[in-house]
């Protein structure tokens, strides 16, 4: 038992060293109290469809990626999704990711303040896993997801904030500072859609 427990904090510890040389920080404080907003809930069938990336915390599995998108397809309605990543990579053309989305804390067809998406991420042959909350969504347009994982003395965080055509400038101003009530701030993240994107 405790050979395994020792190579579950090797593997963490490995995966925290990868994701803070792909430009994810490790910060110095635990991780919040997480719950989804409940002000307006996230419709499950909603989910489906493509999704661009507005603004995110640089990540383990696409850190240098422009015009990233997300592309949720139903498994189990209501249940699990699949997801597939796409950007562009500097040198390297359009890339791809795939992966799995499970609905969790919920039997309904909409979110409660207990609900979160475990994105199981393959890159090549590993596998890595986000337990996003939904801090904010108008069930249409955007969609803002905040995960935290422990990390030695500290903590390793993970946001996106996912968006389709129709999206208001308002709307995303107000993710970016409900996220900064978890210590994200603007300076933090990068915005891979700009003009280039088509």
């Amino acid at each position: 038992m405790a050979y395994f427990k020792n190579i579950l904090i090797i593997q963490s510890l490995l995966l925290g060293i990868f994701a803070v040389t792909s430009g994810q920080k490790v910060k110095l404080t635990e991780c919040p109290t997480l719950t989804s907003d409940t002000s307006e809930k996230l419709t499950f069938a909603n989910l489906v469809g493509t999704w661009k990336v507005i603004a995110a915390t640089p990540s383990i599995h696409h850190p240098d990626w422009k015009c990233t998108t997300y592309t949720f397809n139903a498994i189990t309605a209501n249940s699990k999704y699949s997801i597939g990543i796409s950007g562009r990579r500097p040198l390297f053309g359009t890339s791809y990711l795939s992966g799995t989305a499970t609905v969790t804390g919920v039997a309904t067809d909409a979110s409660t303040a207990w609900t979160y998406l475990t994105f199981d991420i393959t890159d090549g042959s590993k596998t890595y896993k986000w337990n996003y909350y939904i801090v904010l969504t108008d069930d249409d347009t955007f969609i803002a997801l905040f995960a935290c994982e422990p990390f030695l003395f500290g903590r390793i965080e993970s946001f996106l904030l996912l968006a389709k055509s129709g999206v208001s400038s308002t709307s995303v101003t107000t993710a970016l500072d409900t996220v900064a009530n978890y210590g994200v701030t603007r300076s933090d993240l990068v915005y891979p859609h700009n003009a280039q994107c088509l």
